[in-house]
């Protein structure tokens, strides 16, 4: 099992099934995808080939532009006007007779049905202004879209060959693995990339950006893409047997870490750690009862993996609100999973007959004798 990040909701990481022994493999795929991947995407995005088309589209947008402006100045001349394109907007004033702009001791010694006929004229080139300034908007926006686009197309030209043999090795399962949960992850990570194309294309400009001593945040930008190998199991010897001497709360369920940067604690999807029960998902654990019973909280966490046959890792604090702190909920792990306590016959006849859940779960007992043979 491994917990890759969830793209769309970066509090609930996602939990990926392999065959066994699969997971690490996954993992140092993935990581030699991103360490190719910050070496291409800088140098596609650095050619000539790049910097032409974008010249081009910018120069079409600006020569369209340029068109719209001239007609709006053709019109302006028509109605007494010029027009000026500033920092704030399109400014308009109107014109004398012998075609200069009117000074304002001019226009205020004007007769009042001059000025109004000027207000008018000023009103009809403001509805045509309106339309120019609507449809450079638009072009501006077609401009972004279109740039946007090739961003996309050339940076799948550096790196979707690698993504689509990733594809291809882990679009067939053993039998064992969830292939369709791994070619969606896939595809996350390329919109991904595609959206966050700055941090690809000059990780040194973003690391120049940050405040001294915040370099490592941008490098962190990219434990994202990393694959957290929750629990592995390299050989194929059967199910496991897990034998936990300590059932402490998290020893048994797994926990989340964090890491303390610049004064504030952050976590993520490599963080999380697995318990005992996950190690021993697919076969058995072993508990002595007593142990189980004497430490806080791990009783009810047994009861309560084996009442929804599912776990997610998660810290003691969060179960019972013992600490107000945002942190990720992992998607929780399906379990097939036999768990044996062994204790004395008192511990099993006190839970016999004050939990009632306990004749539920446990069911089979096996005692051992009193009395065995001496022999070698």
């Amino acid at each position: 099992w491994c917990y890759v990040n969830n793209f769309k909701d970066a509090y609930h990481p996602k939990a990926v099934r392999l065959g066994p022994g699969n997971g690490p493999v996954f993992a140092r795929d993935m990581e030699e995808f991103v360490k190719v991947a910050r070496v291409e995407l800088p140098r596609a995005f650095e050619s000539e080939n790049y910097e032409k088309r974008k010249n081009e589209i910018t120069e079409v947008v600006q020569r369209r532009r340029e068109g719209l402006l001239t007609e709006l100045q053709h019109e302006a001349s028509d109605l007494g006007f010029s027009i000026e394109a500033t920092p704030v907007g399109i400014a308009s004033v109107p014109l004398t007779g012998d075609g200069r702009p009117y000074t304002r001791d001019e226009y205020d010694n004007l007769p009042d049905d001059r000025k109004q006929e000027i207000k008018q004229r000023g009103a009809k080139l403001q509805e045509s202004t309106n339309q120019f300034v609507s449809r450079s908007r638009a072009l501006e926006k077609e401009a972004q879209d279109k740039l946007r686009e090739l961003d996309r197309e050339i940076a799948l030209f550096a790196v979707g060959h690698l993504l689509e043999d990733l594809r291809a090795r882990y679009r067939v399962c053993d039998g064992f693995g969830d292939c369709e949960a791994i070619l969606v992850y896939l595809n996350e990570v390329e919109n991904d990339i595609v959206e966050k194309l700055d941090e690809f294309r000059a990780p040194d400009k973003t690391r120049q950006q940050m405040p001294p001593g915040f370099e490592e945040l941008a490098e962190s930008a990219f434990d994202r893409y990393k694959v957290n190998v929750f629990v592995t199991r390299q050989n194929h010897d059967g199910a496991p047997v897990v034998q936990e001497n300590n059932p402490t709360y998290n020893n048994l369920v797994g926990k989340i870490e964090y890491k303390s940067r610049f004064g504030f604690v952050t976590t993520d999807h490599n963080m999380i750690k697995a318990g005992a029960i996950h190690r021993a998902n697919g076969g058995y654990l072993v508990v002595q009862a007593f142990d189980v019973l004497t430490n806080p909280f791990s009783w009810d966490a047994l009861k309560r993996v084996l009442r929804a046959r599912e776990a997610g890792p998660e810290n003691i604090w969060d179960q019972y609100g013992l600490m107000s702190i945002s942190t990720i909920k992992p998607q929780a792990i399906p379990l097939d999973i036999k768990i044996v306590m062994v204790g004395s016959p008192y511990i099993y006849y006190l839970l016999y007959y004050l939990d009632d859940e306990f004749r539920k779960f446990f069911k089979v007992k096996a005692d051992f004798d009193i009395e065995m043979a001496r022999t070698d």
